[in-house]
C-alpha cells in the first residue's frame, strides 16, 4: 500500500519527537546519576576529614599526656636527688637542658633552684617536649616547689635544755625531755616536754612518729682528717678548716679568735669527743655535720652558727645542755644538702637529715 506524502512527513515528525523525548530522558538520568555521585563524594569526603581531625586530635591528646608523664617523671628525678644529694657533684643538683629517661625523641629542661629565706626549700620548672628533626611537636611545663621535710636541724640523744638567746630553723628530735627557752622555727619531737617554750611548728611526741636517726660515724672512716687535740688553754688563734674534717679528741675552747670549718662533700663537718666552750668574743661557723659529745657553753658577746645539722650524742640517761651566758647567741640551721653523709662501709650507707620531700605546689601548663 502506498503512504502519501503528508503522512510520511508527519510520521517522521513522531519518529523524531519520540527520539528527543527519550534522549531527553536520558540527559535527566545522567544528571540524577551525577548529583547523586556528587552528594555521596562530598557526604565520604565529610567523613574522612572528621576522620582525619579525630585521628590528630587523638594524636595530640597522646602526645600531651606523653610530655605530661615525661615531665612529672621529670620532677620525680629532681626530688629524688634533692632528698639524696650525695651522687651529684656539686652542692645540689641544679638541672640540665634536652635530658632524657630513655632514647628517642622525647627530651625536657629542667631548672632546679634554692628558694630565698631557707635551705630546705627549692623551685623546679620542667619543660618537656618531643623534638622532630628540629621542631617541637609537643610541650608540656610543670613547675612546683619542693619542700624538704622533716628537715632536722637538731639531735638530741638525751635530755636536752635549751637557753635563751639560741634560734634552731629546722626540725628538733629529742630521745628525752626537752626543756626550752629557745626559740624554735620547725617542729619538735621530744619524748616529753618539761617546758615546750617557743615552738613555730607542730610539737609532737617522739614514740609516735617514725624517727630520723641520727647517723653512727667514726672518726677512721676520715683518715685525711684533721686531729686537733687541744692544750688547757684552748684555741686562741683563728683556724680556719675547709674542705676537710675537724677531729677533736677533747674538750674544745674557742677563745677570743675564730673557728671556720667547712665539711668536704658528703662528710661530717666536726667531730668533738667533748664539749664546746666558746668564749670571749669568739665566733664559731661551722657548715655539715656536727657531732657532739657534750654540751655547748656559750659566754657573753659570742656568736655559734652551725649550718648543717648538729648531734649531740649523749645517752639517754645524761642530760645536756646548751647554755647561753648574758649577749651570747647560737644559731642552728637545716641544711640537709651540706649535711648529707656518705658513711664508709660495704656498701656504704647514704644518710641525710631530711626523711622526705613534698610539693608545696605545683602547676602545668
Amino acid at each position: 500500500m502506498m503512504t502519501n506524502a503528508p503522512d510520511a512527513m508527519r510520521l517522521r515528525m513522531q519518529t523524531r519527537s519520540l527520539g528527543n523525548r527519550r534522549a531527553r530522558q536520558r540527559g535527566a538520568a545522567l544528571l540524577v546519576v551525577l548529583f547523586i555521585v556528587m552528594a555521596v563524594t562530598v557526604v565520604s569526603l565529610g567523613f574522612l576529614s572528621r576522620s582525619d581531625a579525630e585521628l590528630a586530635s587523638g594524636s595530640n591528646m597522646l602526645s600531651s599526656t606523653q610530655m605530661r608523664y615525661l615531665a612529672d617523671s621529670a620532677m620525680e628525678h629532681a626530688r629524688g636527688l634533692l632528698l639524696h644529694p650525695q651522687g651529684v657533684s656539686g652542692e645540689y643538683w641544679a638541672g640540665g637542658s634536652a635530658l632524657q629517661l630513655a632514647s628517642g625523641d622525647d627530651y625536657y629542661d629542667l631548672a632546679v633552684t634554692r628558694a630565698p629565706g631557707g635551705y630546705c626549700t627549692y623551685n623546679a620548672a620542667c619543660t618537656a617536649y618531643r623534638d622532630i628533626h628540629g621542631e617541637q611537636t609537643a610541650r608540656m611545663a610543670v613547675t612546683g616547689v619542693i619542700r624538704l621535710d622533716p628537715c632536722v636541724a637538731f639531735y638530741c640523744g638525751g635530755d636536752a635544755v635549751l637557753s635563751s638567746r639560741i634560734t634552731i630553723n629546722g626540725d628538733v628530735y629529742v630521745r628525752g625531755d626537752l626543756n626550752n627557752r629557745a626559740e624554735i622555727v620547725g617542729d619538735a619531737y621530744a619524748d616529753s616536754y618539761s617546758r615546750p617554750g617557743t615552738i613555730r611548728g607542730g610539737r609532737y611526741n617522739l614514740a609516735a612518729f617514725s624517727e630520723v636517726a641520727a647517723p653512727i660515724v667514726n672518726p677512721a672512716d676520715y683518715p685525711d682528717a684533721m686531729v686537733l687535740v687541744p692544750d688547757a688553754g684552748g684555741l686562741t688563734s683563728s683556724l680556719t678548716v675547709t674542705n676537710r674534717t675537724l677531729i677533736v679528741n677533747g674538750d674544745l675552747v674557742v677563745d677570743n679568735c675564730t673557728l671556720a670549718v667547712t665539711a668536704p662533700k658528703n662528710a661530717s663537718a666536726m667531730l668533738l669527743n667533748g664539749n664546746l666552750i666558746v668564749k670571749r668574743n669568739a665566733r664559731v661557723n661551722i657548715t655539715g655535720f656536727v657531732r657532739i659529745a657534750g654540751a655547748i657553753d656559750a659566754k657573753t658577746r659570742t656568736v655559734t652558727t652551725i649550718r648543717g645539722a648538729l648531734h649531740l650524742a649523749v645517752p639517754a640517761t645524761i642530760t645536756v645542755e646548751i647554755d647561753i651566758d648574758g649577749s651570747g647567741q647560737v644559731t642552728i640551721t637545716a641544711d640537709p644538702v651540706a649535711a648529707a653523709l656518705r658513711i664508709p662501709g660495704s656498701p656504704p650507707q647514704d644518710w641525710s637529715p631530711a626523711a622526705g620531700a613534698f610539693y608545696k605546689s605545683i602547676t602545668r601548663q
